[in-house]
Formats: C-alpha cells, sequence, structure tokens
C-alpha cells in the first residue's frame, strides 16, 4: 500500500512541477510577445520621427 501511496505522490509532485513550468512558459512568451510589439512600436517611432519633424 505505501510504494502506491508513494507513487501517487511523486505523479502528484511531477504534474504539479509540469503545471508551474507550463503557466512560466506562457507568462514568459506572452512578457516576450508585448515586448517585441514595444520593440516595434519603438523602432516605427524612430522611424517616423524624423518624418513628423521635416513635415
Amino acid at each position: 500500500d505505501e510504494s502506491v501511496d508513494t507513487e501517487l505522490q511523486c505523479q502528484g509532485t511531477c504534474q504539479h512541477s509540469i503545471d508551474n513550468l507550463t503557466v512560466y512558459i506562457g507568462h514568459l512568451s506572452t512578457w516576450l510577445t508585448q515586448f517585441c510589439i514595444a520593440d516595434m512600436f519603438l523602432s516605427v517611432c524612430m522611424h517616423s520621427l524624423p518624418w513628423i519633424i521635416t513635415h
């Protein structure tokens, strides 16, 4: 009985770690996406700025 209990406990811990990792990767990809959008926006602004000033 004990060995089954230990096995289930390990399985639960492993599953919990995988869930945490999934959440972490989700947050990371969201952050990276926002960062890329901000970076692109900044690049566009930098390119547009001289045009706005001269026109």
